[in-house]
């Protein structure tokens, strides 16, 4: 039985305590998903690229502008899935602010040519399922080898014909010894999720890669998913 619920909230954990013996079916309210960017303040975008923005749902992204010298530029949208959405500014256009109704997102600036990330060198992905009184709760995690990219803002998980599955932010990473692990889906009695999220079960055949600071997908890798062998505790943060 998990002793805690935790909402995963624009990247940040809000926890609500279900201590054994008080834990009740309903006892927290669903939050909803904020529009972010997940392209970092005063990033420089690759050419062509645009500010990564994660949202509730992707399939109905708001239309936002560009604030370029006190004029407004409206921006490109290209939807990727599952929650994500790149938002690209005018050809030419310099330090530039990512504008949602009238209210500055981010503000990044144009960059030139840059190489997209190598495909990342993924020691596994695993999936977890736990039961408690609350109802069963499922976590997917990648393992990459090594340190991430610097540019990387998220790890993906697309399935075999290459639609996007589900996605973790980097800033949430949880770094060990020779691996770093991302947590990629979460759900739960208290956990929200990007409309279009689906889990990777044991046995799936997945492709794993990175996002980079500009929207920019890198190459894929392929890997088998594998089952996790089960903690005490099921304590993920995607950072959706």
């Amino acid at each position: 039985m998990l002793g805690s619920v935790r909402w995963v909230v624009g990247g940040a954990l809000v926890a609500a305590v279900a201590l054994p013996g008080t834990a009740r079916a309903g006892a927290c309210a669903r939050p909803d998903l904020p529009t972010r960017a997940l392209t970092a303040p005063g990033a420089e975008l690759a050419k062509g690229g645009g500010v990564l923005v994660s949202m509730e749902d992707a399939a109905k992204a708001p239309a936002m502008t560009f604030s370029i010298g006190g004029k407004r530029a409206a921006a490109t949208k290209t939807v990727i899935g599952a929650g994500l959405v790149v938002y690209t500014p005018p050809e030419g256009a310099g330090a530039t602010a990512l504008q949602l109704a009238g209210k500055d997102l981010v503000t990044v600036r144009r960059g030139g040519d840059a190489k997209p990330l190598a495909a990342p060198k993924v020691a596994k992905v695993q999936y977890a399922s736990y039961t408690g009184r609350r109802g069963t709760s499922v976590s997917v995690t990648v393992d990459i080898t090594g340190a991430l990219p610097s540019t990387a803002v998220a790890v993906a998980i697309y399935d075999e014909p290459g639609a996007l599955r589900s996605w973790g932010a980097t800033a949430n990473a949880g770094p060990s010894a020779k691996t770093t692990t991302i947590a990629v889906y979460g759900s739960g009695s208290c956990m929200v999720q990007p409309d279009g999220f689906a889990p990777s079960p044991t046995g799936d055949k997945v492709q794993v890669a990175y996002l980079d600071a500009s929207g920019r997908v890198s190459a894929k890798t392929a890997v088998t998913v594998t089952a996790m062998p089960q903690p005490k505790t099921a304590p993920f943060d995607p950072g959706y």
